[in-house]
């Protein structure tokens, strides 16, 4: 989640409208989607089926500026608990997932680790 995290932040601070860019593909297995499922608090105790996907889309309101994701799972749009409405505020999602977000720092730091400590 931390890495979607900071990829819509990226995009919302227009670090990829130069690129003219409309799409950012990810692909996982079942066993790394239902981490993510569970992270937006929509996973059904079912395993998801060969090809699910989820689809997390950003929107811009063109009058006010204002920010919204809009989440699917399997093409059915997901109310996100937390949220307000199926158009979440890109607030109010930021907050839904940051139980389950790390910082870059962090996150390098954890994946770079050896795991072994230093002795006293």
């Amino acid at each position: 989640m931390g890495t979607l995290a900071s990829h819509t932040n990226l995009i919302c601070l227009s670090k990829y409208h130069s690129l003219n860019r409309k799409l950012f593909l990810y692909s996982a297995h079942d066993t790394t989607l239902i981490p993510c499922l569970m992270a937006l608090e929509i996973f059904d105790m079912k395993w998801p089926p060969y090809a699910a996907d989820v689809t997390l889309e950003l929107h811009q309101n063109r009058k006010t500026g204002d920010t919204f994701v809009k989440v699917s799972y399997m093409g059915q749009d997901q109310l996100i608990p937390g949220c307000s409405g199926v158009y979440c505020p890109l607030q109010e999602f930021k907050q839904v997932v940051s139980t389950y977000t790390l910082t870059s720092e962090l996150y390098h730091s954890r994946c770079t680790s050896t795991g072994e400590q230093a002795e006293p």
